[in-house]
């Protein structure tokens, strides 16, 4: 079998997105129809990850946090959620696997971000794409952005439990960022929160995206740089502007971002395609290859190994040849070594919750 990065055109240093002849066949463009479609059926395959899960010891105190949080905020009075479901989802240990050697209060944080995101993710499904209402959407969107003030004086007052969730989650975190994180967060966020934009435009065209828009955005719509943000602020301190923007870190910033998404893809695509949804890899990659769902799986599964490949490689070969070049000094090569470790232990620890997660059986 071809490599999922020929298949789905992923090639160059950084595997950079790139249209590749094997696309020349049209996309479907109809929507796509679940009827038929064999649910349960596909059998998992075995994702390769080389890092081991770590598991923080303040797993009790963020799984108490997030419950007594979810009920403050009032996420069950969104219409969405039922404080049972987002308690059976276990925020907690998903924080206390992604940042297990972060402090108690920044697990704690982690873990009500985690109710709130995938919240979030939920709410704009029901509220805005099953309804195709993209103008609703966008305004929401708009609306949210301005609860991440650049002065917390200056923060709204909120209209409803998502709003207020996130109210109180950057008026926490805001203070405790250095000021490059401070002033990137937003931007990752907003990335994010605009996401299911895209998706909502597709459900009004009636259109399957083809590979290669899918995965430049699944980054986006997954949330992968909100992800990234979190990370580094759990783990506190900063990198040197340089070290940040070098192409070898921002390739690992996109691996990272990537490669839950991929994999959540496999895990949830019959909890997708039975709500109709066609923004997940396995079903375009069968749509559009024309192949069943065991060979569309076992392609994005070989994608994502690839990528989680790559992570190694510039873990184990670029980074110390960044910290050569930019003649780092032990202080800042430390920083950089405590960035790849935190991502290497996200990687690992959000691949044991998903796997088991009641949210995608």
């Amino acid at each position: 079998m071809a490599d999922a990065t020929t298949m789905l055109g992923l090639t160059g240093p950084g595997m950079g997105l790139t249209r590749m002849s094997a696309f020349a066949p049209p996309v479907n463009t109809e929507p796509v129809q679940p009827h038929g479609v064999h649910f349960g059926g596909g059998a998992l395959p075995e994702f390769y990850l080389p890092y081991p899960a770590k598991t923080s010891p303040h797993l009790e105190r963020a799984r108490t946090f997030a419950a007594d949080w979810t009920r403050r905020i009032g996420i069950g009075r969104a219409g969405v959620w039922t404080d049972h479901w987002a308690d059976a989802q276990d925020f907690g240990l998903w924080a206390a696997l992604s940042v297990p050697h972060a402090p108690a209060q920044a697990v704690e944080l982690v873990a009500a971000w985690g109710v709130w995101g995938f919240h979030y993710d939920d709410f704009i499904d029901d509220r805005f794409k099953r309804t195709r209402d993209l103008a609703g959407a966008r305004s929401y969107v708009d609306r949210l952005m301005t609860f991440l003030p650049a002065e917390l004086s200056a923060m709204p007052v909120p209209a409803d439990p998502v709003q207020a969730g996130l109210a109180d989650l950057w008026t926490r975190m805001a203070p405790t960022l250095p000021p490059s994180g401070r002033a990137a967060y937003p931007g990752q966020l907003g990335e994010f929160l605009r996401g299911p934009l895209w998706e909502i435009h597709n459900v009004l065209l009636g259109r399957v995206p083809d590979p290669v828009d899918y995965l430049e955005m699944r980054r986006q719509t997954g949330g992968g740089m909100f992800a990234y943000g979190l990370a580094m602020a759990a783990l506190g301190g900063d990198l040197p502007t340089a070290v940040r923007e070098h192409r070898t870190m921002r390739a690992l910033a996109e691996i990272f971002a990537e490669a839950p998404g991929i994999r959540n893809d496999v895990l949830s695509y019959d909890k997708e395609i039975r709500a109709g949804d066609t923004h997940n890899a396995v079903l375009i990659t069968q749509q559009f290859l024309g192949c069943d769902r065991g060979r569309a799986t076992a392609i994005v599964n070989d994608l994502l190994t690839q990528r989680i490949k790559q992570f190694q490689r510039l873990a184990a070969v670029d980074v110390p040849r960044l910290a050569r070049e930019l003649e780092l000094d032990a202080i800042d090569r430390a920083s950089l070594t405590g960035v790849v470790d935190a991502l290497r232990d996200w990687l690992a620890g959000d691949h044991v919750w998903q796997s088991g997660s009641p949210r995608y059986r």
